[in-house]
């Protein structure tokens, strides 16, 4: 059966001498494998170029009732990125965001909301030129939502600490790692009261936008059985101020 789909490219591999598989977040059905031959032959049709992480991409593929494992027969670009490829920022941060998507999402089934948010998300973070040092942080306090996972945001003075456990604001600070202190509370909250296309005018210094970024992790840790570490967190890091 031929299969036309939409997909974001999430992780690759070099499965041969001549060909890759890859993991994409698909507008159709979830996330999903792709076996690309002939990918490193200077001949095929599928250049290697294609596959940049986060690219957009238009994909023809064969898919047996025997396997899982679709064969891609065309592979485009629907969308080329302005910004993301050529700003080395924006590139490790898309790096980091490519391998979050692609450890949170398991499920092979549709959820066509999901891929629009990342869809959507990429092309706003493409467009800007400023104030994005935080985007990845705003990605996050939103992508619960789609992993149906979302905190209530019902910060005040009275409960100013989130509670992983609950996924609720609390007027309780424990001594463990189940609470965000309050300057992490704080930050989710704001974050949580705007949209993703939006930003705040006040930039939290970098020291404190990296404890956030742990403390969102280990929310995800918890919620999220499957969830482990992720290698590109220290070169995200290392790059961001």
């Amino acid at each position: 059966m031929l299969v036309k789909t939409k997909g974001i490219l999430l992780n690759k591999n070099r499965f041969s001498d001549t060909s890759m598989i890859v993991h994409v977040l698909t507008q159709d059905a979830g996330k999903q494998s792709f076996l690309v031959k002939g990918v490193y032959s200077r001949n095929s049709k599928n250049r290697i170029s294609s596959l940049e992480l986060l690219n957009l991409l238009e994909i023809t593929a064969w898919k047996s009732s025997k396997s899982d494992l679709l064969t891609v027969r065309e592979l485009d670009i629907w969308h080329h990125y302005h910004s993301i490829s050529d700003d080395f920022n924006k590139k490790t941060m898309a790096l980091f965001l490519a391998e979050f998507i692609h450890r949170t999402i398991q499920s092979p089934d549709a959820d066509v909301q999901l891929y629009h948010f990342v869809e959507s998300s990429l092309l706003h973070f493409d467009k800007l030129e400023k104030s994005f040092s935080d985007f990845h942080l705003r990605f996050l306090s939103h992508f619960t939502k789609y992993l149906g996972i979302i905190p209530q945001n019902d910060y005040s003075s009275q409960k100013p600490y989130f509670n992983i456990l609950t996924a609720s604001f609390s007027h309780i600070y424990g001594e463990d790692n189940y609470y965000f202190n309050a300057q992490s509370s704080i930050q989710l909250h704001k974050y949580l009261s705007i949209s993703i296309m939006d930003y705040l005018e006040y930039v939290f210094p970098l020291n404190e936008r990296n404890v956030l970024l742990d403390d969102l992790l280990r929310f995800y840790a918890y919620h999220l059985s499957h969830f482990v570490g992720l290698k590109s967190i220290s070169v995200l890091k290392s790059v961001l101020h």
